[in-house]
């Protein structure tokens, strides 16, 4: 499994990526709310800092202290508006205001819910599953299991990935399938069973697509058709677990890992 013809396809995988990775923060999506009230007119970085740390600290308007609007400023500033302007999201005019870009995310219904939803359970799912989204493999994954009903195995799905990420010319080596399978064992699975995105039968080996009531197919994007290890980024993850320990291509203690991994992430929310 090669990369030939996957340039443009690496480009929307990773761009798309960046904006999952983006959304998946409650505070920044409260900047981007913040700032589609204010468009197409604008805001000041100053006022945006100002709004951000009221919201945030969730005071009326012009309650925050001075000391929560610098740490608003300092984490406006450093943090999140680089990764928001990244992911083109938002735009800087050439006065310097901040305001929404042209981005198909503003068109969809259920990412303007996700953004203006500040309830606080909500926020934190909201956070789990845009980080699920924000890898190009874990999409190409519900995209192979979405359009199938019913379920597979780990080593079926497997197979079906590393199809799925290749070119038609290229043919499907079995090392490639093992590849895929160790990330979807150590790293993908997981993630994706704890945003609720997937039902995992551990025991059983059994995976299938779940209705999430937030996920669009749509988002998922054509992208999927060349997942991240073909990006390049992604091979560190076939040899490197969730916990950053190393680990062989082929577990024998795979469905123990994933409950554990599972259980793990559960209990950091």
């Amino acid at each position: 499994m090669g990369t030939t013809d996957v340039s443009g396809n690496q480009t929307r995988g990773r761009s798309r990526d960046v904006l999952f990775r983006a959304l998946s923060n409650s505070d920044r999506r409260a900047i981007i709310d913040i700032v589609r009230d204010r468009s197409p007119d604008g805001i000041e970085k100053a006022e945006l800092a100002a709004r951000f740390a009221t919201v945030t600290a969730d005071e009326p308007d012009g309650a925050a202290s001075g000391d929560e609007r610098d740490q608003a400023r300092i984490a406006l500033e450093h943090r999140h508006l680089p990764q928001l302007l990244d992911a083109g999201l938002l735009v800087e005019t050439n006065s310097g205001a901040i305001e929404t870009a042209d981005h198909w995310a503003f068109e969809d219904s259920s990412v303007i819910d996700a953004i203006t939803d500040r309830s606080a359970e909500v926020q934190s799912e909201l956070d789990v599953l845009f980080g699920a989204l924000a890898d190009n493999r874990r999409r190409a994954m519900l995209s192979v299991l979405e359009p199938r009903a019913g379920e597979r195995s780990v080593e079926t799905l497997a197979r079906d990935v590393a199809a799925y990420e290749s070119s038609p010319s290229e043919s499907v080596e079995p090392s490639d399938v093992e590849r895929v399978e160790a990330s979807l064992v150590h790293v993908h699975l997981p993630m994706l069973a704890h945003a609720g995105v997937i039902d995992f039968d551990v025991d059983a080996n059994r995976i299938s697509y779940a209705d999430h009531p937030v996920l669009r197919r749509e988002w998922l994007g054509a992208d999927a058709t060349t997942a991240s290890t073909n990006a390049g980024d992604d091979r560190s993850s076939d040899r490197t677990g969730f916990d950053g320990s190393s680990r062989p291509s082929r577990p024998d203690d795979w469905r123990a890992r994933i409950a554990s991994t599972v259980a793990q992430l559960a209990s950091s929310r």
